[in-house]
């Protein structure tokens, strides 16, 4: 079975967190800039998540689809431990 929507989810999930984990490297010149970045890597990764659930509904073999599930649970907890 081809398993176009797991792979696709896990490579738009990695995109996102870039996106999120560059603006805490390099920075940002303002805080309305922050936030919007922040945003965009968010709408990445809701993307990626939404792929993820048409992968578990199409039925895809592999582990690809489990490794955004994981990633979801984990920015959950931190999001928690943050606040």
């Amino acid at each position: 079975m081809n398993k176009k929507f797991s792979v696709s989810s896990l490579i738009v999930a990695l995109i996102g967190l870039l996106v999120i984990l560059a603006i805490f490297f390099y920075g940002a010149s303002s805080l309305e800039m922050f936030f919007a970045i922040v945003g965009i890597g968010i709408l990445i990764y809701i993307i990626s998540i939404i792929l993820c659930v048409m992968a578990f509904v199409r039925k895809e073999n592999g582990l690809q689809k489990y490794i955004v599930v994981v990633s979801v649970i984990i920015a959950i907890f931190f999001v928690g431990y943050i606040n």
